[in-house]
């Protein structure tokens, strides 16, 4: 299966976590390969933790790039950016700033 042409919008399950010195981190789970995190941005730089699976990634303009867990993926401000797993049970978590996210007016 070509898993670009299988863009499965569904919920995706997430946990919030708001911790020490401000650090907010939202987990999302991806049961199913060719699930979709729709396209978004923020108004500031952040990074996504691929804690388990595999993820095509797309960011701004730039073509799709594939990662294998463990990965650190950073995306910049005001870049537009989005996931599709690759394998079952894909685990991510995005990782910000919670006063520049709540700035920001809370995330999506």
């Amino acid at each position: 299966m070509n898993l670009t042409t299988r863009l499965e919008l569904v919920p995706v399950p997430t946990i919030d976590f708001i911790t020490v010195d401000g650090i907010s981190i939202k987990q999302m789970l991806l049961p199913d390969p060719g699930m979709v995190i729709e396209q978004h941005s923020h108004d500031h730089d952040h990074a996504t933790l691929l804690a388990a699976g595999s993820v095509r990634t797309w960011t701004g303009s730039k073509r799709p790039v594939d990662y294998d867990s463990p990965a650190m993926i950073e995306i910049p401000a005001r870049t537009q950016h989005s996931f599709q797993s690759l394998e079952p049970d894909t685990v991510l978590y995005c990782i910000h700033n919670a006063e520049r996210l709540l700035a920001d007016g809370g995330d999506e």
